[in-house]
């Protein structure tokens, strides 16, 4: 049976990250028969599973996430040095951008939340960026080759989309039922905006933006459709969960906006202030709070995990937590300084940050929003950052995956299955029986261990050397040169 389909059927997932300490799931103790044990199938059968399982765990292993992040770097939108219009840009630095401020693009130069859609009938996605008071809407190519201001909504232009004078958008999310949501802070106000158009060929009626729903005004936690100082929206089952900071509860509605349920979290925010909420496809909720610190919570907000990230430099803050859209394994976390790339099975590790000066951006970055969407097997993720040099606001699109590494020559090799390892029920427990099964857990092994090679991937750097992590390496062709060498000078 093929390896592949051994860890698929058994819902095995490769998430190793390069700091990770490897422990076998059962210990010596746990895969051999105590003094106590009575020998019979069952106890014999559970052990040589706890072995097979330990194969399992070891195989998952052999690929790790790399930590060259991103994968790589397609454009940056801003307005370029000299020009006037907003565009994507190619091959430049970040000190070649200048300040959009005074053009029609100003929200993008001090863009305080960022919100993508991926197209799922068109090559096309739909981006959307917040100053707080201004929200820009731009329709993109898969190519960033263009980017198309279609909608702005602003307080500066009443009469507008149903007159809506934003005060402070702190939020920007997809909602139930084809819709895209807006959270306005100032206003303690959630918007639903029809978003056919951004998800799929439909004109958006003939591009006009609908608005679909809105509930909200300034109201205490027991107060089902109001809110004081709301910091972020979420969607999960197509249901909207609304983080209510200032009233220190989250509010659950149904996909039309109806009041179901109020969390109340007073005793959890009691030293720190909830920030943005964000939640996995498992149904766990992740609440980012001041201080760096995350809480994990079930679906029903009855269990709580506090994680405290404590790997930042002194001077950055963590401002977002997003989930990957396309590897669930994968999340980001946001800072004002970068963007940290880690893995859900431990939270308190990551693979690495974004190496930003690799992909063109020559000077220091402030940070201010994060977006993700799907692209093909990809993350699309869009990063929002200002140049304090010259004030000029950015946003860089970036591809990133897992980026796994392999360490074996053929990772689909074939091995025995549990079936056909385990003892029979009509076999008698005896040596033979025993030894043939051991036989096979040994077989695998040693099949494993043969396709284990020293494998990394690495990166070139300005002088055509590969380089993995910092560090010079000698290729395979490389060493076998230098060996022909040292016999030809020793000759």
């Amino acid at each position: 049976m093929n390896i592949l389909d051994v860890i698929k059927d058994n819902g095995i997932t490769f998430n190793r990250f390069p700091d990770e300490v490897l422990k076998l799931p059962y210990d010596i103790e746990e895969v051999t028969i105590q003094p106590n044990d009575t020998v019979t199938v069952d106890v014999v059968n559970l052990k040589l599973k706890h072995i097979y399982d330990n194969f399992l765990y070891l195989y998952s292993k052999a690929k790790i996430a790399s930590n060259i992040i991103p994968v790589s770097s397609t454009a940056i939108l801003g307005v370029s040095t000299g020009a006037v219009d907003l565009a994507w840009c190619y091959g430049l630095s970040s000190s070649q951008f200048e300040s959009a401020a005074s053009q029609y693009y100003y929200p993008i130069n001090n863009t305080k939340v960022l919100f993508a859609a991926a197209n799922k009938e068109l090559s096309q996605y739909t981006l959307i960026t917040s100053d707080g008071k201004s929200v820009l809407m731009f329709f993109n190519n898969n190519d960033d080759t263009q980017a198309t201001t279609t909608y702005m909504f602003s307080a500066f232009n009443p009469g507008l989309y149903n007159e809506i004078f934003f005060i402070d958008v702190v939020a920007i999310a997809e909602g139930p039922d084809n819709s895209f949501l807006i959270l306005d802070k100032g206003h303690n106000t959630l918007y639903q905006y029809d978003a056919r158009g951004l998800y799929s060929s439909d004109n958006m009626f003939n591009n006009k933006l609908r608005l679909r729903n809105l509930l909200g005004e300034f109201g205490s936690a027991s107060e089902k459709l109001s809110f004081n100082a709301p910091t972020d929206v979420v969607t999960y089952n197509n249901e909207v969960y609304v983080l209510d900071s200032g009233n220190n509860c989250v509010k659950r509605y149904d996909n039309n906006l109806n009041w179901l349920n109020t969390y109340l979290l007073d005793k959890d925010f009691l030293n720190t202030e909830p920030l943005k909420l964000q939640v996995d496809q498992n149904g766990t909720f992740y609440c980012l709070l001041s201080g760096n610190i995350i809480n994990l919570y079930t679906n029903n907000f009855e269990n709580k995990q506090e994680i405290v990230i404590d790997y930042l430099n002194n001077t950055e803050r963590a401002i977002d937590i997003v989930f990957s859209k396309t590897d669930y394994d994968i999340y980001y976390l946001v800072t004002t300084e970068n963007v940290y790339k880690g893995l859900t099975n431990d939270l308190n590790n990551t693979i690495g940050k974004y190496l930003l000066y690799l992909q063109k951006y020559n000077n220091t970055q402030n940070i201010s929003a994060f977006a993700t969407m799907p692209s093909g097997l990809n993350d699309k993720n869009f990063l929002a950052s200002k140049n304090p040099v010259k004030n000029a606001g950015i946003v860089g699109a970036f591809l990133d995956n897992k980026n796994l590494y392999d360490n074996l020559t053929e990772p689909d090799f074939d091995i025995y299955s549990l079936d056909e390892i385990l003892i029979k029920p009509e076999e008698y427990v005896q040596s033979w029986v025993i030894n043939k099964a051991i036989s096979k857990l040994i077989a695998i092994h040693l099949r494993f261990i043969d396709q284990i090679i020293g494998k990394f991937q690495f990166k070139y750097d300005s002088r055509g050397n590969s380089v993995f992590c910092f560090t010079r390496y000698l290729t395979v062709e490389e060493k076998n040169q230098l060996s022909e060498q040292t016999i030809n000078i020793l000759q």
